[in-house]
C-alpha cells in the first residue's frame, strides 16, 4: 500500500465524511415524510432515483473548507519580560495547520511591528538589532497567530484563515544611558562653526534609536512658559545616520554665535515605555562674532518689530515647506490682530491667549475684521529671535500642531518690547470662510 502523506489523508477523511453527508442528504429526499425539506436551488438543481447529486459534492467543499482552529500560545508566559531583543514567542497549531499567520504589535501602535506568514511551525524568533531594527526598550509587545490549511501561499485575508489565538504580552528589558559616550565634542571645546556634528558611541548592540538635546539652557526646559531658550530634541536611528550615531544641527536653524551650549543623548523608549534617565550633559562654545558667519535668520536684540515678524513668518512658512504644507499668505487683519496682542501682553508683562480686557484670540481676529472659518494663535515670551521661538514652538507637541496645521491659509505676526526688554511674540493663524 502506497503511504499517504498529510494532505492525502485530509482529502480522504474529507471524502468519507462527504459521502456520509452525501448518504444523509439522498436519505432525507427519497422519503416525503421526513422532516428535511427539498434541497435548495444553491445545494441541488437535479435528483436521479430519488438521490441528490449536487449536496454529496457541497458535502465535500464544506469539510475542506472549515478553517482550523485557533493555535494555542504557549510561550513566553503572558507578561513576561523576556531576557533579550531576540525573544523566541512559541505555539500549539492544530494538526490540520500548514501556514501561519504572526503579528506583534507595540503598545500604543507606537513603534516598529511583525505582521508575517508562513510554513506551518510552532515557533519563530524574532530577529535580534543586528538584522531588524524592530524592538525599542521596557516595552510591551502583544503577540497572536492563526492558522490556515491552505497548501498553496495565500494573502492575510484568505477565507481558510482560522480565529486569531489568545492575545499574550511579552515586555522588552530596559537599558540606560550608560552605554552612551559623547565623543565628537568634548567639554568646553570651540566649535568651527555654528551647525556642528555630534557624534557618540554605543556600547549596547541593542540600543540604536536615540534622542538628542542641545540647548543653552543646561536644565532644557521646554515648557514655553518657563523656558529661557531654545531646546533642539530629535529621534535618531542610530545605525541610519551618516556617520551612524550622530546629529548634524540643521542649517535651517544654526546655533547663535559666541554662546555655550549643553547636548546630551539617551536611548529612546517609546509606548507604554518608562523613559531612560538622561546623562549628565557635555558642553561646547560657539566662535565668537566675527569668527563665523553670523546664524541665519537672527536679529539683534534692537531691531525693529516689523522686521521680527516678517523674519518669523518666513522661518514658518520654510518649516512646513520642510513638510510638503503650503505657505501661508501675510493677512493684514490677522497681523493687526497679533499685534494687538504683543503690544497688550508687554504694557501688562503676561502672557496668556485672553487679553487684559478679556478678549479672546477669535474675538480679537473678528474685531479686526478677518471672516473666519478656522483660526488658532501662538504666543511667546523671551526668545531673542525669529529662528529661536520657532524653534521653542516647534519643540513643544500643542504650538507645532498649530503651525503644522494644513488647513490654514492666511497669518499674521506681532511682536512688542516689554519694560524689562523682553520680546513678546504672537502669530495668528486662520482660513477665511
Amino acid at each position: 500500500m502506497a503511504p499517504f502523506c498529510l494532505p492525502d489523508i485530509r482529502r480522504a477523511l474529507a471524502l468519507l465524511i462527504g459521502l456520509a453527508a452525501g448518504a444523509a442528504l439522498a436519505a432525507a429526499a427519497a422519503f416525503p415524510g421526513a422532516a428535511t425539506a427539498a434541497p435548495r436551488p444553491s445545494q441541488a438543481t437535479s435528483t436521479t432515483g430519488g438521490t441528490a447529486l449536487m449536496p454529496v459534492l457541497g458535502g465535500v467543499a464544506a469539510v475542506l473548507s472549515a478553517p482550523p482552529a485557533a493555535p494555542v500560545p504557549v510561550s513566553p508566559p503572558d507578561g513576561a519580560t523576556v531576557p533579550d531583543f531576540a525573544p523566541t514567542v512559541a505555539w500549539d497549531l492544530p494538526l490540520s495547520a500548514a501556514q501561519y499567520h504572526l503579528q506583534v504589535i507595540p503598545a500604543n501602535d507606537d513603534g516598529p511591528g511583525l505582521d508575517l506568514i508562513r510554513p506551518a511551525a510552532g515557533w519563530f524568533t524574532l530577529p535580534d538589532p543586528t538584522q531588524w531594527y524592530g524592538l525599542l526598550p521596557d516595552m510591551s509587545y502583544t503577540w497572536r497567530v492563526r492558522a490556515s490549511d491552505a497548501i498553496t501561499p495565500i494573502g492575510s485575508h484568505d477565507a481558510s484563515w482560522g480565529p486569531w489565538s489568545a492575545p499574550r504580552r511579552f515586555r522588552t528589558p530596559p537599558v540606560s544611558s550608560a552605554s552612551i559616550t559623547l565623543e565628537a565634542l568634548t567639554e568646553g571645546v570651540q566649535v568651527a562653526d555654528l551647525t556642528p556634528l555630534l557624534r557618540w558611541r554605543e556600547a549596547d548592540p541593542n540600543v540604536w534609536y536615540y534622542e538628542v538635546q542641545v540647548s543653552t539652557d543646561p536644565t532644557f526646559t521646554t515648557d514655553p512658559q518657563r523656558a529661557t531658550a531654545p531646546v533642539y530634541w530629535e529621534l535618531r536611528h542610530g545605525e541610519e545616520t551618516d556617520p551612524p550615531r550622530s546629529y548634524q544641527v540643521p542649517e535651517a536653524f544654526p546655533l547663535e554665535e559666541g554662546r555655550t551650549y549643553y547636548w546630551r543623548v539617551r536611548p529612546r523608549v517609546q509606548g507604554d515605555g518608562r523613559p531612560v534617565t538622561w546623562p549628565a550633559a557635555a558642553s561646547f562654545r560657539t566662535p565668537v562674532a566675527g569668527s563665523a558667519s553670523p546664524p541665519a535668520n537672527s536679529t539683534p536684540p534692537g531691531s525693529e518689530p516689523a522686521v521680527l515678524e516678517e523674519l518669523v513668518l518666513d522661518q514658518i512658512n520654510a518649516v512646513r515647506a520642510l513638510h510638503g504644507l503650503p505657505s501661508l499668505a501675510a493677512a493684514t487683519e490677522l497681523t493687526a490682530a497679533a499685534r494687538r496682542h504683543s503690544a497688550d501682553m508687554a504694557a501688562h508683562a503676561f502672557l496668556d491667549h485672553t487679553g487684559s480686557d478679556g478678549s479672546s484670540f477669535t474675538q480679537r481676529i473678528t474685531e479686526a475684521g478677518y471672516g473666519w472659518s478656522r483660526a488658532g494663535e501662538i504666543v511667546a515670551k523671551g526668545y531673542p529671535d525669529a529662528a529661536a521661538v520657532v524653534l521653542g514652538w516647534m519643540n513643544s507637541p500643542d504650538h507645532r500642531a498649530i503651525i503644522m496645521t494644513p488647513d490654514y491659509r492666511d497669518v499674521g505676526a506681532g511682536v512688542a518690547r516689554g519694560a524689562d526688554g523682553a520680546l513678546y511674540w504672537t502669530v495668528d493663524f486662520g482660513a477665511r470662510r
